[in-house]
C-alpha cells in the first residue's frame, strides 16, 4: 500500500464528494435537518465540539472516517500510548502523554515550588524570593506562558512572574528594570541547554546579579534553577546539580508543558492546580485512546481540518478565543500546528507535491479580533475556516460583560454562515463560510488541560494521515546555523544583500 494518501481510494472518493457538494449551502443543511447541530456535535466532561457550521454532510463525515481508517489511526493512537518510536526521524518515542498519568512522580517540583510559595527559598542576601523570571524559547516558553495567563486569577498573591524569551535586549531590559536582584529567581528552561537565545538571556541575568549583589556569594545557587533533559549541559553551564530539574528527552519542547517545564506554574498556582491541569489532559488522553473514531473529538477535529485544507484548498485558519484567559492560545497553536505539521517531506523521505500539509494559523482574542481582521473573514477573497472557543461560566462577577461576549461569538459564527443580501454590493455578505465552535463549561486548570491535549492529539492525527512526523523540527535549524556564522564574522557564501546589510549595520554601530 502506498503511504501517499492521495493514492488511496478513500481520498479519491473525497475528491468526488467535494465536487458534488462544493455548491451546497451550509444554512441549507440546517433547513433540511433540524437536528443537524446535535448530529454534528460531540461532548465530554464539560467540553463540547460543534462542527455543524461546516460544509460537511453525513456522507462526507463517513468518507473522512474511511480515510482515517485507511491511515490506521487506531494503530497510530495505540503506538503513541505504548511509547513506540512514533518520532521516526529522530528514532524516539513521544512521551508527553505519560507525563499526565496517575503514577507520575511530582515530588521534586512539589517540594521546590512549595518552598518558594512559603517564602522559604532565600536569595543570596537572605531575603525570600518573590519574583520568578521564566527564561525559555518556543515550547519552553509558549506553554507555560499560556497557562499562566489563563489561570492568572488564582496566582499566589505574594509572587510576581515574568516570562522572557526574546533575544532582543529590550525584552530583558524592561524586565530587569522592574526587578529586585536580591529577591529574583531565574528559571532557565531549555531541553538541550544549548539554545543560544536562552543562554544569552541567562548570561545577561547572571551578569546583572553579580553587578548588583555585592560580596563573594554563591549567586547561582540562590538565584538560578535549570530545567532540562540534559543535566550535564546545565552543570557545564555552571549550575549545581541540586539546582537542576530534568525531564525525559523523549518529550518534545512544544509538548512539554506537562513536565518539569511547568515548574513556574506549580510555583504560581500550587501543586493541586497543576495536578488538575494534568488530570484534564489525562481525561482527554483516555477519550482519544478509547473512543471509536466516529465519536473521537481529536480525530473528528483533524478530519474537519483535512477536509478544509486538502479538499477545499483553504490555506489558513483563524483561532478565535472569546475568552481573555485564552488570549495567548492563538500564539500557542501557531507553534503547535505549524512547527509540528509544517513539513514538505514525508516519512519515506519523499517530497510532498500532490497534497498540502499545515495551513497558516493566526488569530486573536474576541471581541478585539472583530475590529481587526474580521473584514477579511466576512468579505475577503479568501475563505478562512474559523475556530471559535468560549466558556459558559466566567471567572469574574460581571455577568453582563460575559453575556455580551458570548452573544458576539454566536453572532459571528452565524453571520459567517448566513451572510446577508443587499442592494448595495459593498454591504453584501456572501456567507457560507465555515466555522466550528468549542465550548467549555469553564476555563479552569482541568478544562485548560483538556483543551491543550485535544489540540495535541488533533495535530498527531493529521500528521499520520499526511504521512509526516509532527514531532521533529529540523526547519528551525538552518537560520540558527547561519546566524552563528554571521556572529563569527563568517560571511563566506553569503549573498550580496546579506553582506551589504551586515556591513551597513557594522558601520553604523562603529564596529570594525
Amino acid at each position: 500500500m502506498s503511504n501517499n494518501p492521495t493514492q488511496s481510494a478513500q481520498w479519491k472518493e473525497l475528491v468526488l464528494q467535494h465536487a458534488a457538494t462544493q455548491s451546497d449551502s451550509i444554512e441549507g443543511y440546517f433547513k433540511s435537518d433540524h437536528k443537524r447541530a446535535e448530529r454534528f456535535s460531540l461532548s465530554i466532561d464539560g467540553l463540547l465540539y460543534d462542527f455543524s457550521k461546516t460544509q460537511i454532510t453525513e456522507k462526507t463525515r463517513d468518507l473522512l472516517l474511511n480515510l482515517a481508517h485507511w491511515a490506521n489511526i487506531p494503530n497510530a493512537i495505540d503506538a503513541l500510548f505504548k511509547g513506540e518510536e512514533v518520532n521516526s526521524t529522530e528514532n524516539k518515542a513521544a512521551l508527553h502523554t505519560k507525563l499526565r498519568s496517575e503514577n507520575v512522580d511530582l515530588s521534586e517540583i512539589e517540594t521546590l515550588s512549595e518552598k518558594i510559595r512559603a517564602g522559604q527559598f532565600l536569595g543570596a542576601t537572605g531575603k525570600p524570593i518573590n519574583h520568578i523570571i521564566h527564561i525559555g524559547l518556543g515550547g519552553s516558553d509558549l506553554g507555560p506562558r499560556l497557562v499562566y495567563d489563563a489561570l492568572l486569577e488564582i496566582k499566589h498573591p505574594s509572587l510576581d512572574f515574568s516570562f522572557l524569551s526574546n533575544a532582543d535586549g529590550t525584552d530583558i531590559n524592561r524586565i530587569l528594570k522592574k526587578s529586585d536582584p536580591e529577591t529574583t529567581l531565574f528559571i532557565i528552561v531549555s531541553k538541550s541547554f544549548t539554545t543560544h537565545e536562552t543562554l544569552m538571556n541567562a548570561k545577561t541575568a547572571q551578569d546583572w546579579l553579580h553587578a548588583n549583589i555585592q560580596g563573594d556569594k554563591n549567586i547561582l545557587a540562590h538565584h538560578f534553577i535549570g530545567v532540562t533533559a540534559y543535566k550535564e549541559k546545565a552543570i557545564d553551564y555552571g549550575l549545581s546539580a541540586a539546582n537542576i530539574i530534568t525531564f525525559d528527552d523523549n518529550v518534545n519542547g512544544r509538548f512539554s508543558v506537562w513536565s518539569t517545564v511547568g515548574l513556574s506554574l506549580c510555583i504560581a498556582f500550587g501543586i493541586k492546580e497543576f495536578k488538575d491541569f494534568l488530570s484534564g489532559a489525562s481525561a482527554m488522553d483516555m477519550h482519544f485512546k478509547n473512543a471509536p473514531l466516529d465519536k473521537n473529538i481529536p480525530c473528528l477535529m483533524a478530519l474537519v481540518d483535512i477536509w478544509h485544507r486538502n479538499f477545499n484548498d483553504y490555506r489558513s485558519k483563524a483561532i478565535l478565543p472569546y475568552a481573555e484567559e485564552l488570549k495567548k492560545f492563538p500564539s500557542y497553536l501557531r507553534q503547535l500546528e505549524m512547527e509540528s505539521n509544517g513539513k514538505s517531506i514525508d516519512l519515506d523521505g519523499q517530497h510532498i507535491h500532490s497534497y498540502q500539509t499545515s495551513p497558516i494559523v493566526f488569530g486573536e482574542v474576541g471581541t478585539n479580533s472583530q475590529h481587526s481582521f474580521f473584514q477579511l473573514l466576512h468579505q475577503g477573497t479568501n475563505r478562512v475556516p474559523c475556530e471559535f472557543i468560549g466558556a459558559i461560566t466566567p471567572n469574574h462577577e460581571y455577568a453582563a460583560h460575559h453575556i455580551a461576549l458570548l452573544n458576539n461569538m454566536l453572532a459571528q459564527s452565524q453571520a459567517l454562515m448566513q451572510g446577508k443580501e443587499s442592494a448595495e454590493p459593498h454591504r453584501r455578505f456572501a456567507g457560507n463560510r465555515p466555522s466550528t465552535t468549542l465550548l467549555l463549561n469553564k476555563i479552569d486548570a482541568f478544562h485548560l488541560g483538556m483543551l491543550i491535549a485535544l489540540y495535541e492529539h488533533k495535530v498527531y492525527v493529521q500528521s499520520v494521515i499526511w504521512n509526516i512526523n509532527c514531532f521533529d523540527q529540523f526547519g528551525v535549524e538552518l537560520g540558527k546555523e547561519m546566524a552563528l556564522k554571521i556572529s563569527q564574522q563568517d560571511l563566506a557564501g553569503a549573498d550580496g544583500s546579506t553582506t551589504r546589510l551586515h556591513r551597513i549595520i557594522k558601520d553604523k554601530q562603529g564596529i570594525k
